[in-house]
């Protein structure tokens, strides 16, 4: 029998969790549960004036069998307002999983969907105490769940490994590229660590000469990413760039200080590109000496990685390659979305 299930987010984009969460949405609503989306405003004053005046929504592919429905108003403490009653509600990100706390029974029995530990300086004892709250915990890494266990206390989660699209990210049969070639995903954030990527092939380069770092991103290179002649920037690319750009790179350099999940490294594995990543988010439950490796915080040990591996022979990539195509196929949307659905009915 279908659930009524509502799912809440801060705002509508394809970036970091809101992505997976549209993907559950979607693919609960084709098994044939009543699915509706609610979401918060846009969080660029722009697009916030767009979305009042004209209705504008970014360009997301999403079944219209999914209800999707823009919160009564931009203020996060008041997102319970704009909730249809439910069996589940589900949410993500520290300040709407507050908000719905205040919802009725009547809305559903409360989710927390967690993608990250999402507790900040500037409100350290608030960001935090939402992971004390009485919610089911679904969470997407084995770090995030042994960190509610020992640090809150809380026994009721369910592990669900995020999933990745693998009809989307498609591997096709190929060698390394005849210009060597490692790709990065760009943030600002301080957690992401991207310097360490940019120091870290610059360092390469020393043995590797025409090493490039392919990299993209939804917001600007700073001026000095600019001026270096190795790095090939892609600003907002489209989604089904994306792949492309992944497919265009060797290895995948992951930087992340500390990550919920990381779902760059699982895109990347899909088209058959290995991965160089730190021990953030599900890196350590996903890469393995057969698929990449797993490096310290240190810019020279992530370089020391890339010469080593571009050391080995071809036939070596190439059976890295496929091993990281069938970690992500067993982690593929359909698979995800069944232990999903199963969390929500057993709780």
């Amino acid at each position: 029998m279908g659930l009524k299930i509502t799912f809440v987010l801060p705002h509508l984009t394809l970036s970091g969790g809101n992505k997976v969460t549209l993907m559950y949405a979607d693919r609960l609503a084709a098994r044939g549960h009543d699915v509706t989306v609610v979401h918060g405003w846009m969080p660029r004053m722009r697009d916030r004036i767009a979305q009042r005046l004209l209705g504008r929504r970014p360009d997301i592919s999403i079944s219209p069998r999914v209800r999707m429905l823009l919160a009564s108003s931009s203020n996060y403490d008041r997102i319970a307002e704009s909730l249809p009653d439910a069996d589940v509600l589900v949410a993500t990100w520290w300040h709407t999983v507050e908000a719905v706390a205040k919802a009725p029974e009547s809305k559903g029995r409360k989710f927390h969907l967690v993608q990250g530990h999402e507790v900040f300086s500037y409100l350290p004892a608030r960001s935090a105490a939402v992971y004390r709250l009485p919610f089911h915990k679904i969470v997407v890494s084995n770090w995030l769940q042994g960190l509610m266990r020992e640090l809150y206390g809380s026994s009721a989660t369910t592990l669900v490994i995020n999933p990745v699209d693998v009809e989307h990210f498609v591997r096709t049969e190929r060698s390394r590229a005849a210009t060597p070639a490692v790709g990065t995903v760009y943030s600002a954030g301080a957690g992401k660590n991207s310097e360490m990527a940019l120091e870290a092939v610059r360092r390469a380069r020393s043995k590797i000469a025409n090493l490039k770092l392919v990299c993209f991103a939804s917001e600007p290179l700073p001026d000095h990413w600019l001026k270096q002649s190795f790095v090939e920037f892609h600003l907002r690319p489209d989604q089904h760039q994306i792949p492309k750009i992944y497919r265009e790179c060797d290895y995948w350099l992951f930087t992340s200080e500390s990550e919920g999940f990381g779902l760059p490294i699982l895109e990347a594995m899909a088209v058959g590109t290995p991965v160089i990543a730190t021990r953030a988010g599900a890196a350590p439950d996903l890469i393995t000496e057969e698929t990449g490796a797993l490096v310290t915080l240190d810019a020279a040990d992530m370089a020391d990685a890339i010469v080593r591996l571009y050391a080995q022979p071809e036939t070596s990539w190439e059976a890295m390659s496929r091993a990281c195509r069938a970690i992500a196929e067993r982690h593929d949307i359909e698979t995800a979305v069944s232990e999903f659905e199963t969390a929500l009915a057993e709780a």
